[in-house]
């Protein structure tokens, strides 16, 4: 196995976990837990949002394998791993918002500040995932065009 396709296989594997999640989240609900999370019987959120994160980590690990097997690039292991961790980090933290209290209706001991700044938290860590995702594969190009250039 080459070194390069270790994030391919990372995010690859992690987006399988997060599509098996969301198929079996449907069926594990409670009612009487879903009225006090979601304010519904529904547990609509969170197969949308594991759905959403497994699309994503799939998306990165085909971009990963698209750049290595057809652009010939290597991919540095040391920000691959960090941008991995990165994302996951946004994406599990996304996901589990409703613990911090949203979702909520009636009277609960949800801080609005707490909220709000874990939103925009895991929602600015995912955007520099994205970020830092274009950052590794510029940087990659950047590398090899040097590399060909004898510089």
């Amino acid at each position: 196995m080459r070194q390069s396709t270790l994030p391919s296989l990372l995010f690859l594997a992690t987006g399988i976990v997060f599509a098996v999640a969301s198929l079996f989240t449907t069926r594990s609900v409670s009612s009487s837990i879903d009225v006090l999370v979601h304010a519904s019987y529904l547990v609509i959120g969170h197969v949308h949002m594991l759905g959403i994160a497994a699309l994503i980590c799939v998306s990165y690990s085909g971009s990963y394998y698209a750049c290595v097997r057809f652009l010939h690039l290597t991919i540095p292991t040391g920000l691959s791993l960090a941008h991995f961790a990165i994302t996951l980090l946004a994406l599990i933290g996304l996901g589990n918002l409703h613990y911090l209290g949203l979702g909520h209706v009636g009277p609960t001991s949800y801080n609005l500040l707490i909220g709000v700044l874990a939103v925009n938290t895991f929602t600015l860590l995912l955007v520099s995932g994205f970020l830092f995702f274009g950052i590794i594969i510029v940087a990659s190009m950047l590398k090899v065009r040097r590399r060909r250039a004898g510089i």
